[in-house]
């Protein structure tokens, strides 16, 4: 049996913002910070492979993501440890223009350990984007060199009910 657990926090940087400066008036801490956490592959898997039962990778995740102009603009920082890996760090900015068209960009510290010696090693872990968004329907693209798959873009489609 295996069990993933984590939660979120919305911080309230007004109240922050007292609790530290000892002040009443607002301090411009921006308009969210929400943290997060997760712990997943809690426990062993229930069947065997052939006659061995493995251990489930046991991996650690934590995140925070921070708007400090509205919500313009986002800035997220999160970081993954696997039980027997290093800690991957991972780091993503994103604004808004007009509230119709965002600008992307992005590292996962997971894929820049990538490496096969070609031209798009030193790009590994790196990935730009946009979005448009339209009367609750989005269109996004994102490109993420990735070093022995070439130029791979990714596209998403969204909607909200």
């Amino acid at each position: 049996m295996v069990l993933d657990i984590g939660g979120l926090y919305e911080v309230d940087l007004e109240r922050l913002s007292q609790l530290v400066f000892g002040s009443e008036r607002p301090r411009g801490l921006g308009t969210s910070l929400t943290l997060g956490a997760a712990v997943q592959n809690l426990g062993v898997a229930l069947d065997a492979f052939i006659d061995t039962k493995e251990r489930m990778p046991l991996t650690f995740r934590w995140g925070l993501g921070y708007r400090p102009f509205g919500n313009r603009m986002t800035l997220d920082l999160a970081g993954v440890k696997a039980i027997d890996d290093a800690i991957r760090l991972q780091a993503g900015l994103e604004y808004w223009i007009k509230e119709a068209l965002s600008l992307r960009a992005g590292y996962n510290g997971a894929l820049s350990q990538v490496k096969n010696g070609s031209s798009l090693d030193d790009l590994s872990g790196l990935a730009c984007g946009l979005g448009v968004r339209y009367r609750g329907y989005s269109v996004g693209a994102a490109y993420t060199p990735f070093a022995g798959l070439g130029h791979p873009l990714r596209f998403e489609l969204g909607a909200e009910f």
